[in-house]
């Protein structure tokens, strides 16, 4: 090739990569217990908390629905926004997004606070841009996150705030139900082990992954629990190796061309092997350790949104490039 030619595919080539490389936009407002989920070209994040840590009124939700071309964008596109929400499910699958539970506040900032478990769910149509309510939860209920195991939606654990102002119950039930089919209808499975709640879900190798979170009375936990939908069975799986009196609250977890991927407090990012019960500790780390935020895998790359560091909540997007299993092995992760 002549020189002139290698210049000319070099001058192609070289904005691309370095704008894969630009800092990201941040997040419209510093959120946690958001949700965001990554469809097609784009990245998605919806509401949120984004009032000081346990202060909860009508003006401390997140009330944004938002989505950042990935790769190449440089802003984000507001949608149509939904109902305020925190502490819910949020899933893609096919061209629709899914908002599913979640708690919301009922009070003004200067009144008694009054939070409720919801059980609506809805779906949003990326090509209409339109949501549509769907089949509600059997159950109302908040801190969870859900997951897509072979098309079909899950909901597990969290814990029920009653509108009447009542005693909060931990949930033990779980429920799954196909995303093929509409209306949805909601499939009882097997009660988990233990109750528990502000834990993170993710799918990998067939299986559903919940990771962390606390049981109850309020105790922090680094377990984590697999349910197989070939057997019907629950499992306890090797548990986050997180470090820290956070230990396994409020991670974030993703998967990325079938790998499992999870951060937390402990500041550290970690890959997880569903077949073989390992955990193993990547060399990335983000610049701040953060919780209650998200992780979205995009292509290759990972991204960390929003949540909470030491300093409050953030709504800084950064883009971590976990090298893959094989390189990872030879030492050469990050």
């Amino acid at each position: 090739m002549s020189l002139l030619r290698i210049l000319m595919v070099a001058s192609l080539v070289t904005p691309a990569l370095a704008g894969n490389d630009k800092p990201l936009p941040p997040l419209p407002e510093a959120v946690t217990s958001f949700g965001a989920a990554a469809l097609g070209d784009h990245v998605y994040a919806y509401g949120g908390h984004s009032g000081s840590a346990h202060h909860y009124s009508t003006a401390h939700h997140g009330y944004a629905f938002v989505r950042l071309r990935y790769p190449g964008g440089s802003a984000w596109e507001t949608l149509p926004f939904d109902v305020p929400a925190q502490g819910f499910g949020f899933v893609a699958h096919g061209q629709h997004l899914y908002r599913l539970g979640g708690s919301q506040a009922q009070n003004a900032p200067d009144e008694d606070e009054r939070l409720i478990s919801l059980a609506s769910v809805a779906r949003f149509d990326t090509r209409a841009g339109a949501w549509q309510p769907a089949t509600p939860l059997p159950e109302p209920r908040s801190s969870f996150h859900a997951a897509v195991v072979d098309h079909h939606v899950y909901v597990a654990g969290g814990w029920l705030m009653p509108a009447d102002g009542g005693d909060k119950t931990w949930l033990k039930t779980a429920w799954r139900a196909d995303l093929r089919r509409w209306p949805l209808t909601w499939e009882a499975l097997p009660d988990l082990p233990a109750p528990r709640r502000a834990h993170a879900a993710a799918a990998a190798g067939g299986r559903l992954i919940l990771l962390g979170g606390m049981h109850p009375p309020g105790a922090t936990s680094s377990a984590v629990t697999i349910f197989d939908p070939r057997t019907g069975a629950w499992r306890d799986g090797a548990e986050y190796p997180g470090t820290g009196d956070m230990k396994g609250f409020g991670l974030a977890a993703c998967v990325r061309n079938g790998e499992l991927l999870a951060s937390g407090f402990d500041g550290g990012l970690h890959r997880y092997d569903v077949s073989s019960d390992r955990w193993t500790t990547t060399k990335l780390k983000p610049s701040e350790p953060r919780f209650f935020h998200c992780l979205v895998a995009c292509g290759q790359d990972v991204l960390s949104l929003g949540g909470a560091t030491r300093g409050g909540h953030v709504a800084t997007v950064e883009r971590l490039k976990p090298a893959p299993v094989e390189e990872a092995a030879r030492g050469s992760d990050g």
